[in-house]
C-alpha cells in the first residue's frame, strides 16, 4: 500500500515550473520521472503482494521468496515496455483516426 501511496503527482510541480518560466525540457523531464515513479510503484506493489501471497509459485510474477533482483528488474522492464508499446499503438491509431475524421 505504501508503494502506491508514495508515488508523487507532478501536476503541481509542472504548474509551478510553467509559472516560473522554466524551460519546457525541464517539465518534460519531471513528467518522465513521474512515469518511472508510477511504474516502480506498480512493480513494487505486485512483487510485495507476491511475496506475502499464499499462491503457487507458477501464479506469481517472482516465484522465489524473497524475490530475486533479476526477476524484479525483468518484471519492471516488462511493465515499462508493455506500457510503451500500448502508448505507441494507441497514439498511432488516434493519429490516423483524426486524419480520417478531419
Amino acid at each position: 500500500l505504501s508503494a502506491i501511496l508514495s508515488a508523487t503527482d507532478p501536476v503541481a510541480v509542472v504548474a509551478a515550473l510553467k509559472d516560473l518560466g522554466a524551460p519546457e525540457k525541464l517539465s518534460t523531464l519531471v513528467d518522465g520521472e513521474s512515469l518511472v515513479n508510477d511504474g516502480s510503484a506498480v512493480v513494487v506493489t505486485y512483487v510485495a503482494l507476491d511475496w506475502v501471497a499464499d499462491a503457487p509459485a507458477s501464479e506469481k510474477y517472482c516465484p522465489t521468496s524473497p524475490p530475486e533482483i533479476p526477476c524484479v528488474l525483468a518484471y519492471f522492464l516488462q511493465v515499462a515496455g508493455g506500457g510503451t508499446l500500448i502508448g505507441l499503438f494507441s497514439g498511432f491509431l488516434l493519429y490516423h483516426w483524426l486524419g480520417i475524421v478531419r
